[in-house]
């Protein structure tokens, strides 16, 4: 039952509020009586409505307050003070306070289980954290890879671009080369035809000089004497063809061996100059060196033919 605690009076008094009106003022009348002038002779009222305690002013001269706070009405809880002049009273409901208590209770277990689920909260949020710091150092590490990866991807690219350049210009250079042995082949070949037409021209001439010697009569001195000297230089002029033949088969042998030295070259521009990574390791590309492999083909196919050629031309004019 709420009850109403009377201060700054002879003793301290209190009065239980059990539902009927709770009127205080100056006059005998009412049912707290305050003898001070400045408690008018109604001064106000307490009463209770819809389970709710409220006081009201009756139109005193001085007024109420409530907590300190000047009011013509208002409602009463456990523990408000109300002023009326120069005396305090003090509302006190012991149901109020219980049910205050089980609520300051129940909000101390609310705010205990919201710190436990704040504590727990925060404790995921600093795993997730950590998860997070784990994955972004891995990625870090994954980005670094990866770059370094491209670095030597690139610093591979240039140099097999450099690598391309150089064997093209080796390419270039060989084919010249090849080229250029080719036609002296040739022209030490016509040389050489046109020495041994030469070379059966001038021994049938000698066969026929010395035929024409040995048919000449001793007694014509002069004329014999002039077969001899047409004999001689015959003989003279055999011998500066054949002496131009081993010259021209000296050139030809050159010439083989140039083309055949051509070989070392090709070969070399079919090993990779770039060194290869144990960690990227890069298919043979067959379709790149073929150029090389035919033209070293052609090369065996025409160093074949010359050395036929050759030794055709030796048995022709050995014969």
């Amino acid at each position: 039952m709420a009850q109403l605690r009377i201060y700054k009076v002879r003793s301290a008094g209190r009065v239980s509020i059990d539902g009927a009106p709770i009127t205080i003022g100056r006059s005998s009348q009412n049912t707290v009586v305050l003898r001070s002038t400045e408690v008018s002779r109604h001064h106000c009222i307490i009463e209770v409505a819809d389970g709710v305690t409220r006081i009201r002013d009756l139109g005193s001269h001085h007024g109420i307050s409530v907590n300190g706070e000047p009011v013509t009405e208002s409602a009463l809880r456990d523990g408000d003070r109300i002023r009326v002049g120069r005396f305090e009273l003090t509302f006190i409901d012991p149901d109020e306070a219980v049910q205050a208590r089980i609520e300051s209770d129940a909000a101390e277990r609310e705010a205990e289980i919201r710190q436990r689920e704040a504590e727990a909260a925060q404790r995921e949020a600093e795993t997730q954290r950590e998860d997070l710091g784990n994955r972004l150092t891995e990625a870090q590490a994954k980005a670094e890879s990866l770059e370094a990866d491209l670095s030597w991807q690139i610093e591979r690219h240039q140099a097999s671009q450099h690598e391309i350049a150089q064997r093209s210009a080796a390419a270039d250079r060989v084919i010249r080369q090849f080229a250029s042995h080719r036609e002296q082949l040739l022209e030490a070949w016509q040389k050489l035809a046109v020495i041994h037409h030469t070379l059966t021209a001038v021994e049938t001439l000698w066969v026929e000089t010395d035929e024409q010697t040995q048919d000449a009569e001793p007694a014509d001195p002069q004329e014999l004497q002039e077969l001899l000297e047409q004999r001689e230089a015959i003989a003279d002029h055999l011998e500066a063809v054949h002496a131009a033949r081993d010259a021209a088969m000296g050139n030809l042998q050159m010439t083989l061996h140039r083309l055949a030295s051509l070989r070392a070259p090709t070969e070399s521009l079919q090993q990779p100059a770039f060194p290869e990574s144990p960690a990227h390791p890069r298919p043979v590309d067959r379709r790149r060196h073929k150029p090389f492999r035919v033209l070293g083909a052609a090369g065996l196919v025409l160093l074949a033919a010359a050395l036929w050629w050759i030794f055709t031309a030796t048995i022709m004019v050995s014969g």
